[in-house]
């Protein structure tokens, strides 16, 4: 997945179909996350779902989407060797199932924005919101959960999304102020307080985000540097900004459109 299917083929030993199938499924996985390519300064806000594709980003990224996708949740290090190839294309078609939920052209995609839900407002990637997105979205697959998909459908979803935009800079100071191992699970939370004020029409504060990481006492600030230079950051940001009041939207849930190749 890594590699788009490329490389070393370690599945070299199963039968050809079931080469094939792997083969298939890691190039799709590959596609949803990582393309298009990020390039910096950001000058589109069309971005990957799951971020940049280094080795070392992307193979850290699929392993802990592999442990939410297994029904057991198991770390990497519990797998066993597959000997025909059966458990990895089992693994790859639920990675395949829960990307699909979340960006495509699928019916049953959700078609979120990569840059509302998984960016910051500097344009770049966030891990926990995107994880904690999509550990949620398993599970709720899993679960068999429609209901939940279906506030994404109304024009709840807009609220949803503006939200989220209004708020990124405060929601992702206050992630980072978790210990690293809490940072996921502090992105569902984030992801559920907005999706549940959405639908109550309750407007979400700095003060509730941060009680409900269990940081109320944690003191937060967001400040700049006076004078800083005009940096990548800066740069993409202005103009995130100005891409984004121009984008489409849909005519029915009044989501982000997200422009596919």
């Amino acid at each position: 997945m890594v590699r788009a299917a490329t490389g070393h083929k370690y599945w070299s030993k199963f039968t050809d179909d079931m080469q094939a199938s792997i083969t298939k499924k890691s190039e799709s996985i590959h596609l949803s996350l990582f393309a298009p390519e990020v390039k910096t300064p950001i000058k589109t806000i069309d971005l990957p779902l799951g971020g940049s594709s280094s080795v070392t980003d992307a193979l850290d990224l699929l392993m802990s989407l592999s442990e939410m996708v297994d029904p057991e949740k198991r770390p990497i290090e519990k797998y066993v060797d597959d000997t025909d190839g059966s458990q990895t294309l089992k693994l790859l078609t639920n990675l395949e199932k829960v990307t699909a939920s979340l960006i495509g052209n699928q019916s049953k995609s959700l078609g979120l924005h990569p840059f509302v839900y998984f960016y910051t407002s500097k344009g770049r990637h966030y891990p926990p919101l995107m994880m904690g997105m999509f550990s949620l979205v398993a599970d709720k697959i899993r679960s068999n959960d429609r209901e939940w998909f279906k506030v994404f459908a109304t024009p709840t979803r807009r609220l949803i999304e503006e939200t989220l935009i209004e708020h990124k800079t405060i929601i992702t100071l206050l992630i980072s102020a978790l210990g690293s191992r809490a940072r996921i699970e502090g992105g569902r939370t984030m992801i559920n307080l907005i999706i549940d004020s959405a639908k109550s029409g309750t407007a979400i504060t700095p003060d509730a985000i941060a009680g409900a990481l269990k940081l109320e006492s944690r003191p937060y600030s967001i400040q700049s540097k006076p004078g800083a230079e005009f940096s990548d950051d800066a740069k993409s940001s202005a103009f995130l900004r100005d891409a984004l009041r121009q984008a489409l939207r849909c005519p029915l849930c009044e989501g982000y459109l997200v422009v596919l190749a």
